[in-house]
């Protein structure tokens, strides 16, 4: 709770609820929506589930990577592992 107002000062905000997306890079604001409107609360359920939507494909890719880069490894392993071992020489 902002109880001193501190930040309602800081960041210039006029109504509640307030939406602001913050780059965790950079520290820019990125977006920002303000009201309650259907309008203004459609946009940031729109904006929220693209983002959401962008972080669950990426993370999906980075799994299916990971599981083929075992596979292959595995494969790998496998196919030294049939291979007749040379004789010791003496």
């Amino acid at each position: 709770m902002d109880y001193d107002f501190y930040q309602t000062r800081s960041w210039g905000i006029s109504h509640i609820p307030s939406l602001y997306i913050i780059s965790g890079k950079t520290g820019r604001v990125l977006e920002r929506i303000v009201g309650d409107s259907p309008a203004e609360l459609k946009s940031a359920k729109d904006l929220l589930s693209g983002e959401v939507s962008k972080i669950l494909a990426a993370e999906a890719a980075a799994k299916q990577a990971e599981e083929e880069k075992k596979a292959a490894e595995a494969a790998k392993a496998a196919e030294a592992a049939a291979k007749p071992a040379e004789p010791a020489k003496a």
